[in-house]
């Protein structure tokens, strides 16, 4: 499964009227999983990345703008410019980094409660 990222304006707008809600996609989970919110500030060192190799995680931007970085199975760079409004599901497993364009964001998350593991890899120069 590779990441998907969602205006959420968009899909609201959009749903059919034969049906009551637009299906985005699947949250998978082996455990507890944690809902909450959250402030990044523009402070990570470049090259921090992330992973949950126990279960899906799901980004809601609330504040702020940034650029998700997703790996995907075959090692290419998937790249998702996310605003205000914008939902981004991260499948289990695969490392994610962010750039942000605002000094800060604001995030709903939900996110397995165990496991993260997170690393800091070197930016190529130029």
């Amino acid at each position: 499964m590779s990441s998907v990222a969602v205006n959420l304006r968009q899909a609201l707008d959009t749903i059919p009227d034969d049906q009551p809600f637009s299906l985005l996609g699947h949250h998978r989970c082996d455990e507890e999983s944690m809902v909450g919110v959250i402030t990044i500030h523009n402070t990570r060192p470049d090259g921090s990345w992330e992973r949950h190799p126990r279960g899906d995680e799901l980004l809601v931007i609330l504040d702020g703008r940034l650029t998700m970085r997703v790996r995907q199975p075959d090692g290419a760079l998937l790249a998702h410019e996310l605003a205000p409004g914008h939902a981004l599901l991260i499948p289990r497993g695969l490392p994610h980094t962010a750039t942000l364009h605002t000094p800060s964001i604001k995030v709903l998350f939900v996110t397995p409660r165990y496991g993260t593991e997170e690393w800091v890899e070197p930016v190529p120069a130029g």
